[in-house]
Parts: structure tokens; sequence; C-alpha cells
């Protein structure tokens, strides 16, 4: 679901709909946290400001605010596989402690 919160945002923000993005950002930061999507919202608001819409500054020098969006985006996606994958592992290792404590109580 945090996913497809950020999907949609970025999309809305390269469309031009930086209302909606930013909306949209703050529901996925209230389950990332505010240091995830904290670039996303910051970049939102600037472009709410600036209702001419010109090109914001990059923050990280790479290209264009769009492009940092959509970068940021990917890492989210990508920490977000990470997690899932240790999740997995953490529950699998909890599952053989269970088995094995099971076998010592037996005998």
């Amino acid at each position: 679901m945090t996913m497809l919160l950020t999907q949609q945002a970025a999309k809305y923000f390269l469309q031009g709909n930086y209302k909606k993005a930013h909306d949209l950002y703050k529901d996925a930061e209230k389950v990332l946290g505010p240091k995830n999507v904290k670039a996303n919202l910051l970049l939102c608001q600037k472009r709410l400001k600036n209702k001419k819409n010109t090109p914001v500054v990059s923050l990280s020098g790479r290209g264009s605010a769009s492009e940092e969006v959509h970068l940021l985006n990917q890492e989210i996606i990508k920490l977000n596989n990470e997690l899932e994958k240790k999740d997995i592992t953490i529950q699998e290792r909890f599952q053989e402690l269970a088995i094995l404590t099971k076998l010592l109580e037996e005998k």
C-alpha cells in the first residue's frame, strides 16, 4: 500500500498536481516516517508556493526535481523490499526456534 501511495504521489507530482502529490506523501509519511518522505514533501511545498512552476534547484545536483522524486521513490521501493525480505527471514527463524524449543522440552 505504501509503495502505491508513493508511486501515485510521484505520478501526480510529475503531472504538476502538487497538492494531490503532497497529500499522498503526507499519507505515506504516517507509515514510512517523516525522514523517508521529507524531500518529497519539501519539493511539493516549493512547487505549491511557486505558482509559475519554474524549475526547482536540485537538492543533490543530479538532475531536475522530478528526477529526484523518481530516484527517491525508487530508493523507498528498494528499502521496502529489503524490509519485507528481512521480516520473512525473522518469521522463519522464530518458527525454527519454536520447533527447537518444543523438541528440547520433549526431551
